[in-house]
């Protein structure tokens, strides 16, 4: 499944240069599970933008994005070993 994602930048302090253009995107939304969920939009430097369907939100481990694209947001180390030993409601 695919979503059009459009965004704008806001304008920024006064004497600082315009904020890019409107942007657009065509986004590949990864599988997930036939539970309902909130979409829930990512954006990164280079108006490269991610969309996930989950019913967790980004600092719980089970959330569907890795580590590294979840920057720089950090999991806690808790909920980690909680997950790890299956303690963790579905």
């Amino acid at each position: 499944m695919k979503v059009k994602v459009e965004w704008v930048y806001g304008s920024g302090a006064e004497g600082t240069p315009p904020p890019p253009p409107p942007q657009e995107a065509i986004v590949e939304i990864p599988e997930y599970s036939k539970r309902t969920g909130d979409i829930q939009a990512h954006f990164y430097p280079n108006h490269k933008v991610k969309v996930v369907v989950s019913n967790y939100g980004i600092e719980h481990p089970r959330y569907p994005m890795s580590e590294k694209d979840k920057l720089p947001w950090e999991t806690s180390k808790q909920l980690l070993a909680y997950e790890k030993e299956g303690r963790l409601p579905e």
